[in-house]
């Protein structure tokens, strides 16, 4: 079994997700369930991935489906970026384009350009 730790706080106007260790299909279910209750609560919803060393398809599905959720109610979510081998994984599969990705979790002020 992985070792995953997930962490959450508020920033002004938002709830930051951090995750620390694999965001694979064995953490995919766990990091949901602490999300889940915090997509209603604040208008924008951080998911940080600094100290994600993995991260597979399912982890991709979940942040898709939470980015589509919150465009459909006029939210947000945004990335912080994780190490390189994680970012990765959102170029190869033009994520990058399509999600909102910010270098802190404080920095929320500008949207980084994404595809509509």
């Amino acid at each position: 079994m992985h070792q995953i730790a997930i962490t959450t706080n508020a920033v002004p106007q938002a709830a930051v997700v951090s995750i620390s260790g694999e965001f694979d299909i064995s953490a995919a279910a766990d990091v949901e369930r602490r999300i889940r209750p915090l997509e209603e609560q604040v208008p924008i919803l951080v998911v940080d991935l600094r100290e994600v060393s993995f991260l597979d398809s399912s982890a991709l599905r979940l942040l898709l489906m939470l980015d589509a959720n919150a465009r459909e109610r006029g939210r947000r979510v945004a990335l912080v970026r994780g190490p390189e081998q994680v970012h990765r994984v959102f170029r190869i599969t033009r994520l990058e384009h399509q999600l909102e990705f910010v270098d802190h979790p404080t920095d929320l002020s500008r949207p980084t350009q994404r595809e509509p």
